[in-house]
């Protein structure tokens, strides 16, 4: 046991098993006590997938509060373990991996469409990944349009081949992006 800056004490055997446990790190371990410091450290990791090398072993899903959050952390870590990019697409549950990208509107001139590629056996809906990402991001970046895909075609790297999804809606366009 190790005490906290809130003066509780902190068990190792909260901490994640699979790393090496550094001793001088675990008195500093604090859970976000805050709902605004939770979603600031979701935001943060979504932001930028490298930072989770820095905080795997000072958060665990136990130190969330809110039951979203949890699930989120969860998902992060899963896809980080994976290798996956996590960004606020793919952490929605049955969303596997996904590409967002301009495309023909006839009232903006372009507008935005998610490509997504749903876990094998999931089942994911339009309006679902709609109302998931206006909780979350500013309404004028959720995309107008969603497509599902069996799957997503890559490049020879492993990248998603956005220009593959992104041609045949610019096809009958006469102006190009």
């Amino acid at each position: 046991m190790y005490p906290s800056a809130n003066g509780s004490f902190v068990a190792l055997r909260n901490m994640r098993r699979s790393h090496s446990v550094d001793r001088e790190i675990v008195p500093l371990r604090l859970p976000p006590h805050l709902i605004e410091a939770e979603q600031s450290l979701l935001g943060g990791l979504l932001l930028d997938n490298s930072a989770w090398d820095r905080i795997a072993d000072l958060v665990t899903e136990a130190d969330f509060y809110r039951d979203d959050h949890r699930r989120i952390f969860h998902r992060i870590r899963k896809l980080v373990e994976q290798s996956m990019p996590a960004d606020v697409v793919t952490v929605l549950p049955g969303v596997a991996d996904c590409a967002v990208f301009g495309v023909p509107d006839d009232e903006f001139g372009e507008s935005l469409l998610a490509a997504i590629q749903p876990v094998e056996g999931a089942t994911v809906g339009a309006d679902q990944v709609q109302s998931f990402l206006r909780m979350r991001i500013a309404d004028y970046k959720v995309p107008r349009r969603v497509a599902f895909h069996e799957q997503l075609p890559r490049e020879d790297t492993g990248k998603i081949f956005k220009r593959k999804l992104r041609d045949p809606y610019w096809a009958t366009v006469a102006r190009r992006i």
